[in-house]
């Protein structure tokens, strides 16, 4: 019996293209995990096994690879990513490569594709997981880490600049709700390089110099690199 509801829950977690496929994607996660943690010791290496499957074999191995045009079924993923890495702590590293590119690449704005909030949310809680679960090992991803934070903040500073100016233009005040969006966002990206520089003491100040971006550079996102290539 016990066989049958893992394969189920297995199947499951393999229903990418649905539109309910983001919630069962959740659900069926959350049940995996507590039922390996009624079957296995904590710490035990059945139980470690089980959460690597979750995240190597559904998460990344089928959300990821087959899914990765569905920003909700995203979302879901990396909620399941912050639940697993909070679980095992720093044995997710085995996965670390993947863990930062992936989150990384979700942050960095694509043309004429706006991220939605609730992805971008999603990204920094997954991301600072897996920084404060790595600790030390995260400092060969310190740049990488950064210049997409860095991407991402100023992709919000543009779109409040272009909302502001529309609302002159237009006297519809869209810039508000703008940054009703937006804030949430750039408070947690301010804390996940906070939680980055203490991974990684050798960082620099980097909150600081977010903040004095060119709100008005149109073209900043192309230097963002450069504006933080000084990082070692």
């Amino acid at each position: 019996m016990i066989l049958y509801y893992q394969q189920s829950l297995a199947n499951s977690l393999l229903q990418l293209h649905d539109p309910l496929s983001p919630t069962l994607f959740r659900l069926a996660s959350r049940t995996y995990l507590t039922l390996g943690t009624k079957l296995t010791s904590p710490r035990s290496k059945s139980h470690y096994e089980k959460c690597f499957a979750l995240l190597g074999d559904y998460v990344i191995g089928s959300a990821w690879t087959y899914g990765y045009r569905e920003p909700a079924l995203l979302q879901a993923s990396y909620d399941v990513v912050a639940q697993v890495t909070a679980m095992i702590g720093v044995a997710v590293v085995r996965y670390l490569k993947p863990l930062v590119t992936q989150l990384c690449y979700s942050l960095v704005p694509k043309p004429e594709v706006r991220i939605e909030t609730g992805l971008q949310l999603a990204t920094v809680k997954a991301l600072r997981s897996v920084i404060n679960a790595c600790g030390g090992r995260m400092a060969g991803y310190r740049k990488e880490i950064v210049v997409a934070v860095a991407k991402c903040w100023t992709q919000i500073v543009d779109e409040g600049a272009e909302a502001f100016g529309e609302s002159v233009q237009t006297g519809r005040n869209r810039s508000h709700a703008t940054f009703q969006d937006s804030e949430p966002v750039k408070v947690a990206l301010v804390g996940l390089i906070e939680d980055l520089s203490q991974a990684c003491p050798t960082l620099v100040e980097v909150s600081t110099v977010i903040i004095t971006i060119p709100a008005t550079n149109t073209s900043s996102s192309a230097n963002t690199s450069d504006w933080f290539s000084s990082i070692r």
